[in-house]
């Protein structure tokens, strides 16, 4: 897995089948591009903003996190 700044890379396939098994996996989502003239269906995960990762981290909501 290879991240940018706003989304991780989880594979890139030839097959729609192949990218979808993936993307259940990871939970992510499929784009469709063109690569040297050849369809491939890339498989990506979008990466938390900095607020989100704020509050999943903070300790006022560890507690509330911890017990639901």
């Amino acid at each position: 897995m290879k991240c940018g700044k706003k989304v991780c890379f989880h594979g890139s396939f030839a097959r729609k089948e192949d990218a979808k098994r993936k993307e259940l996996e990871v939970r992510g989502f499929i784009r469709e591009i063109e690569v040297r003239g050849h369809k491939r269906y890339v498989v990506m995960t979008g990466k938390p903003s900095g607020k989100y990762k704020k509050q999943l981290h903070s300790d006022d909501n560890f507690l509330s996190r911890l017990f639901r």
